[in-house]
């Protein structure tokens, strides 16, 4: 999870923060570019610092220039390794009966490039960390059931976070547009996707796909490829080049991670 929110938001920093058995205080489990003995000897009380406001909240945060809003955070110097831009977000367990639970809070500080982080990189970061929560929930589950019953609990878990993933609808369509669309896996997770992007030039793009398989790699693959797919046409609309951006970027990550 941190090498890939590295590579896809080109970030200097990285901290990945879950909340106690006491629930009353967040430590860093994994970060990449934090100083030496941070990850061990951290631990945020809820409510104070940055990330113990998000996570108290349960509300994303997103700040162009932290130093000028530090005095709005109890304690700001717990983390005073951040500067610059950041965007903190939470991880939200939404229960069954609809009441919802923060497991932690994700961290990324200062974008190599310079600039600030924009609603793009919001919503990557987002659906990371809803499969964040999915995994968290299937770890959990995994010390309270038997393995045969805790399979299908994980499957059903991964497919509703698969199908979140997918539109529910497609906001600002052209009205002469009537568009649709549904998802329904031959077994508990696949690999089909679809999506509904309007475009800087106007127009709007549909794309379809089904990735070969079935099961979690399909999922994780198809979850991937959305994520590239709504970056790149942050930058280019032409659909031929939208579909290389998007193969070379993806031949990357399966070459990394698959071989």
């Amino acid at each position: 999870m941190i090498d890939i929110i590295r590579r896809l938001l080109k970030v200097n920093r990285i901290s990945y923060l879950t909340i106690g058995a006491d629930g009353k205080t967040l430590s860093i489990q994994k970060g990449y570019g934090l100083p030496d003995g941070v990850i061990k000897s951290m631990h945020i009380p809820l409510g104070e610092g940055i990330s113990g406001f998000v996570a108290s909240t349960g509300k994303t945060l997103r700040m162009d220039n932290i130093e000028e809003a530090e005095t709005k955070f109890k304690r700001r110097s717990l983390e005073h390794y951040f500067n610059r831009s950041l965007l903190s977000v939470p991880l939200v367990l939404t229960t069954l009966d609809g009441e919802t639970k923060v497991l932690g809070v994700i961290n990324v500080n200062n974008k190599a490039n310079g600039l600030t982080f924009n609603q793009q990189d919001q919503q990557m970061l987002e659906s990371i960390a809803h499969l964040v929560v999915a995994a968290l929930t299937n770890i959990s589950l995994m010390k309270a059931q038997h393995e045969n019953d805790l399979l299908q609990v994980q499957l059903n878990s991964a497919r509703d976070v698969q199908m979140s993933l997918l539109p529910k609808c497609f906001s600002n369509i052209p009205p002469q547009i009537g568009m649709y669309g549904r998802s329904v896996p031959a077994r508990q997770i696949g690999g089909d996707f679809y999506d509904g992007l309007a475009l800087a030039d106007g127009r709007w793009l549909a794309a379809i796909g089904d990735v070969s398989g079935k099961g979690m790699p399909a999922a994780i693959l198809m979850a991937t490829t959305r994520i590239i797919l709504r970056t790149v046409v942050q930058d280019t609309y032409e659909p031929a080049r939208i579909l290389e951006r998007v193969h070379e970027q993806l031949g990357r990550e399966l070459d990394e991670y698959f071989f």
